[in-house]
């Protein structure tokens, strides 16, 4: 696949996120598929930086491997980023912050001194990012002209101001090419996409597919890296006559969803690791009460404060497991930045279905990414909403009562005969306390089974690939987009190589993928995480070992990571291992 990778390295605070986020809606805008990556620090202010922006005619779904041009801001883009620059690429620096250029020879170097530049040029200091992108869109051979639109249409209604100095900027720094006689890298051609695309983050994907699930109630508590989840569904919701609220933490977040979703509401919550212990045990009381919640993990390096703006799949134990005692819960995962709003719709519909709470793991990078994509269709899909009581529940009414599916009718406060304890102690059929035995076991299963089918539901698995692959990779959330590159580089070599993605963890689907994992004759399990999680469900299903491939590096696995471990299970190199003596080599290693 022919694709560009353009990467902005530099001090926080220097405008390098600004300078990606207006790459990518450039390349967006003349017609280029784009995926992106961002890495910031956790301080408020200072720290390195970087944003990266791959193009392509063709469909995306990793960051890729390598980068064609590095801007960097200053020395330390040099040191961290010359490094990955491809053979044959560019790097692109400023001499008055760069006092030991890069050596390398293989790559070209320009000295364009950016700082001096905008204070000589265009008498603004802040307009170093504007004129670095324009630098770069003029030496990709983009005309001026398309990055002006783009930069009246990311700053629109800002200050007239401000946008005729941006254009200033435009104007000096394609200047500067001409000038110095600095011949275009390449030339970018401008089109447009054969179908209408939408440019959207994995985070406002999540947002989009709450609001068409219906969400009436949300509330949450600032966290990196959810914290756009509630700062975009407070515009949204409010238009459409719903609550949007930030509560002072993390558990008044949920126990005020827990309480909307008392009252008939579809509620919901977004947040990360640390926030995600914090609702442990209101976690155990949503799923004891049978109440149907929506809680968005989007998932962190960790433990404790851990890598705060670096991704990670290290909760996925947690999600699976935590509360204490055994709570009945959900646990989902979109693949991708279009697949986060189609699950966060099922999200919803299984929350609601099932009267558990259902937990969507998402990840920094899926958080952040941000692609072009086709939105959606979701008509077929259907919208679900709660069982309820009827009158005839209501003559004597059980919350709590015995069906053949598990489920209970549930009664909203005001209806007549609908009077209940929703009790977090162990209660009947009717909600009053009951200790014995005997009702305890039968009230465990009745939460525990009841969503035995969930994963039935359409959206739940994907496969690609040889349908017998002598390969098998298995998968989750964010890391099935570098997995399908790899597994395409594979195929085209003509190995027999395939993958499964299943987007619901718990319960695991059942016919499709865990017979699928048992007959395949090598399977490598991908997921960012040390100790292999996913790996550790699977083992609880079939009876197998598994080939390990893990990264905790704070970013995320890339395909070429991946295809040679592929190339090397086919060659006989690496082979399936029990997790305990697989661990203990990586840490003798």
């Amino acid at each position: 696949m022919a694709s560009t990778t353009f990467r902005f390295a530099g001090e926080s605070g220097e405008g390098v996120i600004s300078a990606g986020e207006i790459a990518c809606l450039a390349l967006s805008d003349i017609g280029f598929n784009v995926f992106t990556f961002e890495s910031y620090p956790a301080e408020i202010k200072g720290g390195h930086c970087w944003y990266q922006v791959r193009s392509s005619d063709d469909e995306l779904a990793s960051a890729g491997v390598g980068v064609d041009l590095l801007c960097a801001f200053n020395q330390e883009a040099i040191d961290l980023h010359a490094k990955v620059v491809s053979p044959g690429g560019v790097i692109v620096y400023d001499p008055g912050q760069v006092t030991v250029p890069p050596t390398r020879t293989d790559v070209r170097l320009l000295a364009i001194p950016f700082d001096e530049l905008v204070k000589t040029q265009v008498q603004s200091a802040k307009s170093k990012n504007v004129f670095a992108v324009a630098t770069v869109a003029a030496l990709s051979g983009i005309p001026a002209a398309e990055v002006k639109k783009t930069m009246q249409k990311k700053y629109k209604g800002k200050k007239a101001e401000l946008l005729a100095l941006n254009d200033k900027a435009i104007d000096a720094a394609y200047a500067h090419i001409v000038t110095n006689n600095i011949p275009p890298l390449t030339t970018m051609k401008i089109g447009h996409h054969a179908e209408e695309r939408t440019l959207i983050n994995g985070n406002d994907a999540i947002a989009l597919g709450a609001l068409a699930a219906g969400c009436d109630f949300f509330a949450g508590y600032p966290i990196t890296p959810a914290s756009s989840i509630l700062e975009g569904l407070s515009v949204e919701m409010p238009k459409l006559g719903h609550v949007c609220m930030q509560a002072e933490d993390e558990m008044s977040s949920l126990a005020h969803c827990l309480g909307a979703s008392y009252a008939g509401k579809k509620s919901a919550t977004a947040t990360s690791g640390p926030g995600f212990s914090l609702m442990q045990e209101l976690l155990g009381l949503a799923s004891t009460a049978e109440l149907p919640v929506v809680i968005i993990n989007c998932m962190r390096g960790g433990p404790s404060t851990g890598l705060p703006t670096k991704p990670e799949q290290s909760d996925l134990n947690e999600m699976v497991y935590g509360s204490h005692g055994e709570a009945s819960r959900i646990v989902m995962a979109p693949a991708g930045v279009r697949d986060s709003i189609i699950q966060t719709v099922w999200a919803f519909n299984l929350a609601e279905k099932y009267q558990v709470p259902v937990i969507i793991a998402t990840d920094h990078s899926l958080s952040n990414r941000t692609e072009n994509i086709i939105l959606p269709s979701l008509k077929g899909t259907p919208i679900v909403r709660r069982k309820l009581a009827t009158e005839a529940d209501l003559v004597d009414y059980k919350r709590y009562k015995f069906t053949p599916d598990g489920v209970s009718p549930q009664a909203i406060p005001g209806m007549v005969g609908g009077t209940h304890t929703a009790e977090g102690l162990e209660h009947n059929e009717y909600g009053n306390p009951n200790y014995t035995g005997s009702n305890h076991e039968a009230m465990i299963k009745k939460r525990l089974h009841k969503i035995d089918d969930a994963w039935k539901y359409p959206a739940a698995l994907e496969t690609f690939g040889d349908q017998n692959p002598d390969v098998l990779v298995v998968t989750w959330g964010s890391t099935k987009g570098p997995v399908k590159e790899a597994v395409l580089a594979a195929l085209q070599e003509g190995k027999k190589v395939g993958y499964v993605v299943p987007k619901i963890l718990n319960p695991l689907p059942e016919t499709g993928f865990l017979d699928l994992i048992q007959k395949a004759p090598q399977v490598i399990v991908a997921e960012m995480n040390h100790t292999g999680q996913l790996e550790g469900l699977l083992r609880k299903r079939v009876t197998r070992d598994f080939i390990r491939l893990n990264k905790v590096h704070g970013t995320p696995l890339t395909w070429l990571e991946i295809k040679e471990k592929i190339d090397g299970a086919l060659a006989g190199k690496i082979k399936a291992t029990a997790t305990h003596s697989s661990l203990k080599q990586e840490m003798t290693a």
